[in-house]
Formats: C-alpha cells, structure tokens, sequence
C-alpha cells in the first residue's frame, strides 16, 4: 500500500481514483506514470520538474476520463492543458504583484523564452 503522505484521492468522471507519487523504478521501464482503471490508481514517478509532473499527471487522469481514447489524443490534450495550466500560473503572479495582463506575454518562463 502506498505512502499516504504521498497520494490522494481524486474524483474522475464520477469515480474516485487514487493519485499515488512513487519512486520511479516502482513503474514499467521508461514510465513518468502509469493508469489503472480496474483498481482506479494512477501512479506518478517522483523526482520529475514541476511540468514534467504536471504533463504526466493530466496525461494519466486523461486516460482514467476517456480510458479509450488513442495515446497520440491523449498526449495532444495532455500537453496542450499543462501549457496552458504553466501559462495560467505566470499571469496569475503578474497580476498578484502589480502587473498588467498584458504584461504576462513579458514574463519568463526559464526556459530561455517568454509567455506569449
């Protein structure tokens, strides 16, 4: 059973699922995460970035919504929500200390390029 302090549960198209964070050779060779949809648990490698987590995290609670929808959507939509989730987070703290929308498209993200 895992940790406690390292999982919660999680409402999933009217289901309540377990999110568990494990260490990463507790998952299939070259897995961030896995799905389970008969004990409704999804596992989620520690030690990834932020947006490595946070990709994975919303690819594996997109399979557990749409359990047959193909790997490729699922990766699109993934994706594209983590983006927008990180994009969110830096307009959201522009605006928190003082700064204009409009000022986001100027923000950083750390990666050698800026929001926008």
């Amino acid at each position: 059973m895992a940790d406690s302090s390292r999982s919660f549960t999680q409402m999933i198209s009217g289901k309540r699922w377990r999110i568990v964070f494990v260490d990463p050779q507790e998952l299939p060779d070259n897995h961030l995460g896995d799905c389970d949809i008969i004990s409704r648990r999804i596992r989620i490698a520690l030690g990834m970035s932020e947006q490595e987590t946070k990709e994975t995290l919303l690819h594996e609670i997109a399979h557990a919504a749409v359990w047959d929808l193909d790997e490729e959507a699922i990766v699109r939509v993934a994706n594209a929500q983590a983006r927008a989730l990180t994009k969110a987070n830096f307009f959201n703290q522009a605006l928190l200390h003082g700064g204009k929308s409009g000022d986001s498209k100027k923000l950083s993200t750390g990666r050698g390029g800026t929001l926008g």
